[in-house]
């Protein structure tokens, strides 16, 4: 019996999710300096915006050791 092969494109996704879970705490680390712009050009709050930011670091904290192998 021939054993079927995962599909293709989750592999593309899970590498994407990776790469941005990677990338991003780069990014974070200077998003202080436009905190106060964003919140107020796209309505939300600081807090939101905050934790959303927080969220992404711990994602890339998680992830960093196993990149690096």
């Amino acid at each position: 019996m021939r054993k079927a092969n995962p599909f293709y494109g989750w592999m593309i996704v899970l590498g994407a999710i990776v790469f941005l879970a990677l990338s991003a705490p780069i990014s974070v680390s200077l998003t202080s300096l436009f905190a106060t712009a964003v919140t107020e050009d796209t309505g939300i709050s600081l807090s939101q915006f905050t934790l959303s930011n927080t969220l992404l670091q711990g994602v890339g904290i998680l992830l960093a050791p196993l990149a690096s192998r």
